[in-house]
């Protein structure tokens, strides 16, 4: 209830075709569900990442099973170790493109960024501000 509370602070809550508060409660449980997915980072053994190009997504998958489809154009806080794995398994593309290039970048880039912070454990993963390989 306390994150329903804090999401609607300002503003009121929408009601979709049925009535109900569906969608905004969704968005709600997904905050508490992907605390607990990124927190558990650390246990995470990385078998493949691939580019999905037509759609904009990349997989991860654990080695427990766990699959992470990411879109390209979104923020996930990725920790370093997290991204220094999908760097060593290469990125897997269906062909050569300049998104998988982008994404190769973007990901090296947040791996250097960790190096010039000693602070912060985590980065927000994203590679929307970059400009095209």
């Amino acid at each position: 209830m306390k994150l329903v509370m804090e999401e609607y602070k300002d503003r009121l809550p929408e009601k979709d075709s049925t009535g109900c508060l569906g969608g905004d409660l969704i968005v709600c449980l997904i905050k508490v569900i992907g605390w607990t997915i990124w927190d558990t980072q650390q246990d995470w053994k990385l078998i493949s990442w691939k580019l999905h190009s037509s759609s904009g997504v990349h997989t991860i998958m654990t080695s427990t099973g766990l699959v992470f489809h990411m879109l390209v154009e979104s923020k996930y806080p990725l920790t370093k170790e997290v991204l220094s794995q999908m760097l060593d398994l290469k990125l897997e593309t269906e062909e050569e493109s300049s998104m998988a290039l982008e994404l190769i970048k973007f990901v090296r880039q947040q791996l250097e960024e960790f190096e010039d912070s000693e602070d912060d454990d985590t980065v927000t993963s994203t590679h929307e501000d970059e400009e095209r390989v």
